[in-house]
């Protein structure tokens, strides 16, 4: 008798990376003064649609990666970034990387941010400079959790869930595609 032969591949795939960016205690002191200086000196402006009223620059200094405070940081993206899509292999020496946006979110006790992507962007990410025991990370979507039906599963894996939240942590940058849809859950901590 003839045995069957299968194969499961894996098509569509959501990477995620991770990464301990060195020296981050030093940087994370320079960038929280910085970021307390912003809070002092620009306007919090939430964008229409937003539910919760956490401290965000989208709307009024979203290029950081060139403010003077934040400058630092710009090298470690580039570098982080640059792993991602050659892992990717995108093609990036047609399409040089050009960071488009940067802000930052402060979330205070019950702020969260619905889940969204960043449309006409390659790549989107985090990076975390201070974030105190117990403040929810970033949490991933299926693109399969807007089906009506879902059916139970025997076992959660990495090819049923609907989604998955990663854990803030000081000092890790977090890259992703963005389109892959993402939130932050309602903040327990001050």
């Amino acid at each position: 008798m003839a045995e069957n032969k299968e194969k499961l591949g894996l098509f569509f795939p959501t990477p995620i990376q991770v990464s301990e960016i060195a020296g981050a205690a030093q940087l994370n002191e320079r960038l929280l003064a910085a970021t307390e200086e912003l809070m002092r000196t620009t306007a919090n402006k939430v964008p229409d649609g937003w539910s919760c009223d956490l401290y965000t620059t989208i709307r009024t200094a979203d290029q950081l990666h060139e403010h003077p405070g934040f400058r630092e940081l710009t090298p470690h993206i580039y570098s982080e970034a640059t792993k991602l899509v050659h892992a990717l292999k995108l093609d990036v020496a047609t399409y040089p990387l050009k960071i488009t946006s940067c802000w930052i979110n402060v979330y205070g006790k019950t702020h969260a941010q619905e889940v969204h992507n960043h449309a006409n962007n390659v790549l989107s990410g985090v990076y975390y400079v201070q974030v105190p025991p117990g403040a929810p990370g970033i949490m991933f979507h299926s693109p399969m959790s807007d089906l009506m039906f879902r059916p139970p599963s025997r076992e959660l894996n990495a090819l049923n869930l609907m989604s998955f939240t990663h854990p803030a942590r000081s000092g890790e940058m977090v890259l992703f595609r963005s389109f892959v849809r993402h939130s932050v859950p309602p903040n327990q901590v001050d």
